[in-house]
């Protein structure tokens, strides 16, 4: 077979499929599924930090450790908008809503 007066040349793939150095199975992480992404989620919202250490430490799949990454998120958008709504804090940022705004975007970043 010819393109343009060039052969085409077909690759033949093996149907096995090797990691590269310094990888094994047991390096490797397992995707995970819903269930765990929602436990380790809410374990992190509801519990904060020390949610988000345990469920980040005691699971080994992809999901888990991205589920406590966003509850750990969630939990800082709520503790910051506790503290900028409630009455212990009035004086104490008035006048600095630019703050808020980049607690606000930090924490947002857990999530994405």
């Amino acid at each position: 077979m010819e393109f343009n007066g060039k052969p085409i040349i077909f690759c033949e793939y093996d149907d096995e499929f090797t990691l590269g150095d310094g990888y094994d199975e047991g390096n490797q992480l397992s995707l995970g599924n819903d269930g765990i992404f929602l436990v380790t989620f809410f374990i992190a919202f509801i519990f904060n930090w020390i949610g988000f250490f345990l469920s980040f430490c005691s699971t080994n799949t992809i999901a888990g450790r991205y589920g406590a990454i966003s509850g750990f998120g969630l939990s800082l958008i709520k503790w910051i908008l506790i503290v900028r709504f409630s009455d212990y804090f009035i004086g104490y940022f008035e006048g600095k809503i630019w703050l808020w705004w980049i607690f606000l975007v930090v924490a947002l970043n857990f999530q994405v």
